[in-house]
C-alpha cells in the first residue's frame, strides 16, 4: 500500500557512501499497540545498505527525525514482532527520492502475517522531508534596475549529479516585502538553483498596488516543489536592500493661474541632487491622485499630463535631461504655462530615471508635496443704465461685478484711466458639500456723457487684470 504525504525538512552530516542533506520525520503507529521494527535501506553504488532504523514499542505514536543521503533508490522494511516466538515477517517497498521527500500523501506499510493472512495494523508514515540548501546573492544592496544573481547549493552535492536529485527541475524562489510575515510566488519565472532577476519585474504587481515599494528591503528563500507541495530550506533567507537610485523631489512650489481658464504660470520642482551626464528623467507626468478605482481592475484610473509636451508622438515628450542650478547645490526644474488640469483636482509628479539607458524605479513626489489646481472664479458683471431726466442731463450706469480676485476696477469712458471701485469688494463664505466656497461682489455707479445718443464700451477688471470671458 502506498499513500503519500511528504513535506520537506533539512539535512546535514555525511555518510560513508553518500552525503546526507535531507532530514525525514517518520511517524510509527499501531492501532493494536503491537510493537514492530522498521528500517530504511539506501541503494548506492549498486548495493543496499541500512541507513536508519527504529524499534517501535507500541502504545503511543512515535515521531523520530533522521538524516538521509540523496540516492536513486530507497527500500523500507517493517518487521512485526508479536512477542510470542512466532513467525516474524518483513515486508518492504521500493521508493525514489521523489517518493520519500516530495510525495504529498502518506507512505504507509501494512504487513500481513503469513499464517492466516490477517492484517497487522502497524504503519510507518513519512511526515516530512526538507533539503538543507545554502543560498546567496551577488549583492545585498542594489539599484532598482540592477540584475541580481541568486545561487543555491544543496549541502553535499557531489561533483557529478549522476546520483543526486535533479539540480534545476523543482526549485522555486519566493520573496517577502514585509520582513517575512508573508511570502509571495514570483510573478515571473524564478526557478532553478542558479537564477537571476530584476526587482522591477519581480515585484511589478506589488508596485501597482503600492508605488512606495520602489525602495525598501526584500527577503528571498528557495523552496523545493513536487506534486504541488512546496517546502523551504531552513537556512535564513537572503536580505537585499534596494533603492530607486533616482533624484528625489524635495519641494514643489506651485503658482496658481491668475484668471479663469488661464495657464498655470509655474510649478517649480526642487530635487535632492543633480542629474549626471548619463541620466535622464523619462515619462515625466503631472498625475492626478484623487481618482476613482476601476472596479474591473481594482486599480486607480490615473489622469495625467505629459510634460514637456511637443506634439503627439514626439519622442521628447516627458523627457528631462537637465536641471537648473541658479543657487549653488539647489537643483530645480520649472514647469511653465501648464494647461490641461482639472479644477479642484489634486496632483503629484511622477517620472522614471534612466542611467545609461538602464531604467530605475518609477518615482512619485511625496504626498506632502501634492498640490491642488484651483481655477479662479470667473469675473462677471452686469450693467444697469439710468437715463437722464432732462435734455442734456446726466446719465448714469450701475456696474455690479462678481467673482475674480481682489478689488474691482473699471476704465474711464475714454478708456485711458483704470479706476478702482469706490465701494470695497464684499466677500462672504459658505460651506457647500463640505468645502468652503467664497463669494465676491462689488458695485460702482459712474456718470456718462449724454450730449448725444452714444454707445459706451465699459471694461471691468480685477486685481489680476482678468476680464469677463
Amino acid at each position: 500500500m502506498k499513500k503519500l504525504l511528504f513535506i520537506l525538512l533539512l539535512a546535514c552530516g555525511s555518510n560513508a557512501f553518500a552525503q546526507k542533506y535531507y532530514t525525514l520525520t517518520i511517524k510509527s503507529e499501531s492501532t493494536s499497540s503491537t510493537p514492530f521494527k522498521w528500517w530504511l535501506e539506501v541503494k548506492y553504488n549498486g548495493e543496499y545498505r541500512t541507513e536508519v532504523q527504529s524499534n517501535y514499542q507500541g502504545g503511543a505514536d512515535l515521531e523520530e527525525t533522521f538524516e538521509i543521503p540523496v540516492a536513486r533508490e530507497y527500500r523500507f522494511y517493517i518487521l512485526p514482532n508479536y512477542g510470542i516466538g512466532g513467525v516474524q515477517y518483513a515486508e518492504f517497498d521500493n521508493y525514489t527520492l521523489e517518493d520519500v521527500v516530495y510525495a504529498g500523501g502518506e507512505a504507509g506499510f501494512i504487513p500481513r502475517e503469513p499464517y492466516n493472512n490477517s492484517p497487522f495494523l502497524g504503519y510507518i508514515t513519512i511526515k516530512s522531508g526538507k533539503p538543507h540548501i545554502q543560498i546567496q546573492s551577488s549583492s545585498t544592496s542594489i539599484c532598482f534596475g540592477d540584475e541580481v544573481m541568486l545561487t543555491a547549493t544543496p549541502t553535499g552535492y557531489s561533483s557529478s549529479y549522476a546520483d543526486d536529485y535533479p539540480a534545476n527541475a523543482e526549485y522555486y524562489w519566493y520573496y517577502s516585502l514585509n520582513g517575512g510575515q508573508t511570502w509571495s510566488n514570483p510573478n515571473i519565472e524564478l526557478s532553478g538553483l542558479n537564477t537571476k532577476f530584476k526587482i522591477e519585474k519581480l515585484i511589478e504587481k506589488d508596485l501597482e498596488r503600492d508605488p512606495s515599494l520602489n525602495k525598501g528591503n526584500i527577503l528571498l528563500k528557495i523552496g523545493a516543489k513536487y506534486s504541488n507541495i512546496t517546502e523551504f530550506n531552513d537556512n535564513p533567507p537572503i536580505s537585499i536592500d534596494y533603492h530607486h537610485c533616482s533624484p528625489e523631489i524635495t519641494n514643489i512650489e506651485y503658482l496658481p493661474p491668475l484668471c479663469t481658464g488661464g495657464q498655470v504660470p509655474n510649478v517649480t520642482l526642487t530635487f535632492n541632487r543633480n542629474l549626471t551626464s548619463v541620466e535622464q528623467l523619462r515619462y515625466f507626468k503631472i498625475k492626478r491622485v484623487d481618482v476613482k478605482i476601476n472596479p474591473a481592475t481594482n486599480l486607480p484610473e490615473n489622469i495625467f499630463v505629459d510634460y514637456p509636451f511637443y506634439g503627439e508622438g514626439n519622442p521628447n515628450n516627458g523627457l528631462i535631461s537637465s536641471f537648473e542650478e541658479k543657487t549653488p547645490n539647489i537643483f530645480t526644474y520649472t514647469i511653465s504655462n501648464l494647461s490641461g488640469l482639472e479644477n479642484n483636482a489634486i496632483y503629484k509628479i511622477e517620472y522614471q530615471a534612466f542611467n545609461n539607458n538602464k531604467n530605475m524605479a518609477i518615482v512619485d513626489s511625496s504626498p506632502e508635496e501634492n498640490f491642488t489646481y484651483k481655477d479662479p472664479v470667473p469675473l462677471t458683471f452686469e450693467l444697469e443704465g439710468l437715463d437722464p431726466v432732462c435734455n442734456n442731463g446726466l446719465g448714469f450706469v450701475k456696474i455690479t461685478a462678481h467673482g475674480g480676485s481682489g478689488e474691482y476696477y473699471y476704465y474711464s469712458v475714454n478708456g485711458e484711466a483704470k479706476i478702482s471701485f469706490a465701494n470695497k469688494t464684499s466677500v462672504t463664505t459658505s460651506i457647500v458639500n463640505g468645502k468652503t466656497v467664497e463669494t465676491r461682489s462689488g458695485s460702482q455707479q459712474i456718470q456718462l456723457p449724454t450730449s448725444s445718443t452714444t454707445v459706451h464700451s465699459i471694461t471691468i477688471t480685477d486685481s489680476n487684470d482678468c476680464i469677463e470671458k
